[in-house]
């Protein structure tokens, strides 16, 4: 269990506390780069070409490929991103705690009971996943390529929680970082 929460969850959507998950999202929002997935976006066909784009723009940082699942089937896939300040998940919605992706898949998703598990990536086909080639069609190194003009080259410290922005935003959860 997270100590607070990197992403505000409501009616309203989703707010970051986080600049790096502020800049992610906003990047995913930008219709020239949702435009690259026909007839779907980041969260309905394009997340595992954004893990993947994710995962080559952070060079140097420990990650994993999780899915965000209900009991038996995988609905969505995130990076894990292991650093000093603890692990978080990258995903279009920005940067999350565990917390905040359970949260998110039982308020906006609806999810009974959701799973963050382990992807392996060899275990499954597309078929397993409902999902399109978009991942093998050379979109993820267009996405990385993307990321680097759009957030600059990434240095690790870009993930540090110290960067969290507003202390109001803890105060609104009861916590500060720290």
């Amino acid at each position: 269990m997270s100590f607070f929460n990197l992403q505000q969850i409501d009616q309203d959507g989703i707010k970051n506390h986080h600049p790096f998950g502020k800049d992610l999202q906003a990047f995913c929002a930008q219709d020239k780069n949702i435009e690259l997935f026909p007839s779907h976006g980041f969260m309905d066909g394009g997340c595992y070409a954004l893990a993947i784009a994710l995962k080559q723009y952070l060079s140097g940082v420990r990650t994993a490929f999780y899915s965000l699942s209900r009991p038996g089937i995988i609905d969505h896939i995130v990076l894990q991103v292991k650093t000093p300040s603890g692990e978080f998940y990258l995903d279009a919605d920005g940067i999350a705690t565990k917390d905040d992706l359970l949260t998110k898949a039982e308020r906006m998703e609806n999810f009974c009971q959701p799973e963050l598990n382990p992807f392996d990536p060899a275990s499954y086909d597309e078929e397993d996943l409902g999902i399109t080639g978009y991942y093998i069609d050379g979109i993820p190194f267009e996405l990385t390529a993307r990321l680097r003009s759009a957030l600059g080259e990434f240095d690790p410290d870009m993930l540090d929680v110290q960067w969290i922005d507003a202390e109001d935003d803890l105060e609104d959860q009861g916590a500060t970082p720290g």
